[in-house]
C-alpha cells in the first residue's frame, strides 16, 4: 500500500466517524420550510451516505486483501491485512448499526422541523366609513368597528388561537370580533395568533381613529 492509498483510505475512515458522530446530534431547527423534494433529498443523504462510505471502505479492503497474491503473503502484507479485517469487521458492525436506526419519517421531522412563526394579518371592514390610508380606519364615536383575522396563515401548521388588544383597555378572541369604541380618539388595535406548536406571531397593529359624531342643529326660525 502506498502512501496515497494510505492516506486516502485512512481520509475515508476519518469521514465515516463524523458521518456516525453527526447522525447522533441534534439537527438545528430550519426557521423555514423547505420544498418536500429538497427534505427528501438530505433526508436521503444523510441515513444513505453513512452506509455508502461503510460499503466503500469494505469494498476497498476487500480488493486490497484479495487482490495481489504476492503482496497479501508478504510480512507487512499480514499485518495490513489484519488490520482491514478487523476495520471490515467493525464496517459490518456500523453499517448494521446504522442501517437499524433508519426512519425515514423521523428524518423529514429533523430537517423541516423548523417551526415558523404564524403571521397575524388584522384588518378592519368598517363600511362606509373611508379608509384613511392603509391599515388606518375611520370610525365615528358609539359605532362598532368589525375586527377580522381570516388572512392569518401558519405555513406549517394551524393557527389556534386569535387574540385581540383593542387599544382602548379591551380584549377580544376570534377570527372575528367586533367592538365599539366610546371616546374619540386615535387607537392602536393589534392581533396576535398563536398555532397548534404553541408558537406566537409578531402582533400585527391596525391604527383606528375615532371622531366625534355628527351633531345636527336645528335653527330657532325653522
Amino acid at each position: 500500500m502506498n502512501i496515497r492509498n494510505f492516506i486516502s483510505f485512512f481520509t475515508l475512515i476519518f469521514l465515516l466517524s463524523i458521518l456516525v458522530a453527526a447522525e447522533d446530534e441534534t439537527m438545528e431547527e430550519i426557521s423555514y420550510a423547505l420544498p418536500s423534494y429538497i427534505t427528501e433529498l438530505i433526508c436521503l443523504l444523510l441515513w444513505v451516505m453513512p452506509s455508502l462510505l461503510v460499503l466503500l471502505i469494505m469494498l476497498g479492503g476487500f480488493f486490497y486483501m484479495f487482490g495481489d497474491p504476492v503482496r497479501r503473503n508478504q510480512g507487512k502484507g499480514i499485518i495490513v491485512n489484519a488490520i482491514l479485517g478487523l476495520i471490515i469487521f467493525m464496517g459490518l458492525i456500523s453499517l448494521t448499526a446504522i442501517v437499524s436506526k433508519m426512519d425515514l419519517n423521523q428524518c423529514r421531522d429533523a430537517v423541516s422541523l423548523g417551526n415558523r412563526d404564524p403571521i397575524a394579518d388584522a384588518r378592519v371592514n368598517n363600511k362606509p366609513h373611508p379608509i384613511v390610508y392603509k391599515f388606518t380606519y375611520l370610525t365615528r364615536e358609539h359605532n362598532t368597528a368589525y375586527f377580522d383575522a381570516s388572512k392569518s396563515r401558519d405555513h406549517d401548521g394551524r393557527i389556534v388561537e386569535y387574540k385581540w388588544n383593542f387599544g382602548d383597555g379591551t380584549i377580544g378572541s376570534g377570527i372575528s370580533t367586533q367592538h365599539r369604541y366610546t371616546r374619540e380618539g386615535t387607537y392602536y388595535a393589534s392581533l396576535i395568533v398563536r398555532d397548534n406548536e404553541g408558537k406566537e406571531s409578531l402582533p400585527s397593529i391596525v391604527e383606528i381613529i375615532v371622531n366625534k359624531p355628527i351633531e345636527a342643529h336645528i335653527g330657532e326660525n325653522e
